[in-house]
């Protein structure tokens, strides 16, 4: 929904920040290719690990032991038919 309500124009997706700078209240941004943008907001969804995190905020990370793995299964209906049948119960 927040991106829905945004102008295409005003998000990046997908690039690399390579530094952020506050000046009198917004941040700039420099990115990969040595372009710089002005924001009033900045959203990171890369994570804890994230380099751009340390710009942001200056908690640390917290091991807690939890771990998230993803993966994905080509045509589970026909490659792994019992975790196909397992997912869809869920349903």
């Amino acid at each position: 929904m927040l991106l829905d309500s945004l102008k295409k124009e005003t998000v990046f997706g997908k690039v690399n920040s390579q530094d952020f700078v506050e000046q009198n209240g917004k941040r700039k941004l420099e990115f990969e290719n040595k372009s710089i943008v002005t924001v009033d907001f900045v959203m990171i969804a890369n994570g804890g690990m994230s380099k751009a995190r340390n710009f942001i905020s200056d908690s640390k990370i917290e091991k807690t032991g939890t771990f998230i793995f993803k993966g994905e299964i080509y045509k589970p209906e026909t490659s792994c038919s019992e975790f196909f049948q397992l997912s869809t119960a869920i349903d």
